[in-house]
């Protein structure tokens, strides 16, 4: 087994300093169904930005009377139409017919999963982020859950063929008070949600979609790969640590 020097360990540390950890990237397409062509209802593309088996957004042309490109951010499926799912029903306090308060399950409503979805935007326009960019909280615009990325009637992200860039998500997890309304409705978060952020890239042409990514680290912004790379900068003393090595070690191989 070949043996490391204390200078190869301590440079594999200083590496460790500077690297960026949680950000998984990804491609979200199959060969050859990573653009968007027809308009219509039935052929929306659904995508899942943070790879956990929730469909979050989706790309498409057309609808409701819009001619051109768009994104979607998938908040409202989040529904229980045919019942609740195999979870436990919160309780509530109910009084009997001897006045007494008693806990029972509450068959009209349970606490289930529930996310909502917001895109990047500046005065009503997403964002176009850059590789090497870092989509996060102090990047993060307005939130919005539909931006047009191409159409006639509005401003838009990529408005011409060939324009392009990475679009920046975030997603709010976390659980809801689902209740009997027009079937099981959420009623927004239980509690404070978790935050994560994710980006897509994109190009008009007509949608294009490249790679995808997300931070599996709650509230730790999405680092866009294949921007400029910068100097990692060593841990203080470092170099001169490094460098007393060095001279030890010349003045070992002299004596031998």
């Amino acid at each position: 087994m070949k043996k490391l020097s204390i200078c190869a360990v301590l440079l594999s540390t200083a590496g460790a300093f500077g690297a960026s950890a949680g950000t998984v990237v990804f491609d979200p397409g199959q060969a050859g169904a990573d653009t968007i062509t027809d308009s219509g209802f039935s052929n929306f593309t659904s995508l899942d930005l943070n790879q956990d088996g929730v469909n979050d957004i989706e790309l498409g042309i057309g609808g409701y009377f819009r001619a051109g490109g768009f994104v979607n951010a998938l908040s409202d499926q989040f529904r229980f139409v045919g019942g609740p799912p195999n979870v436990t029903p919160p309780t509530v306090t109910v009084t009997d017919a001897a006045g007494r308060d008693v806990l029972i399950d509450d068959p009209n409503s349970f606490e289930a999963p529930y996310q909502e979805v917001y895109i990047s935007s500046t005065n009503g326009i997403a964002d176009l982020f850059d590789a090497g960019d870092v989509v996060g909280a102090n990047t993060f615009g307005d939130d919005s859950g539909f931006q047009d990325l191409f159409d006639a009637a509005s401003d838009n992200a990529i408005p011409n063929v060939g324009d392009g860039g990475f679009l920046g998500f975030r997603l709010d997890i976390g659980t809801s008070i689902y209740r009997q309304l027009d079937g099981f409705l959420p009623t927004g978060f239980a509690s404070t949600p978790e935050s994560f952020y994710a980006f897509l890239e994109v190009e008009h042409g007509s949608i294009i979609f490249g790679q995808a990514g997300f931070n599996n680290v709650a509230g730790a912004g999405a680092i866009i790969p294949g921007g400029p790379t910068t100097p990692i900068p060593l841990p203080a003393g470092l170099p001169l640590l490094l460098a007393g090595l060095g001279a030890f070690a010349f003045v070992k191989r002299r004596k031998s």
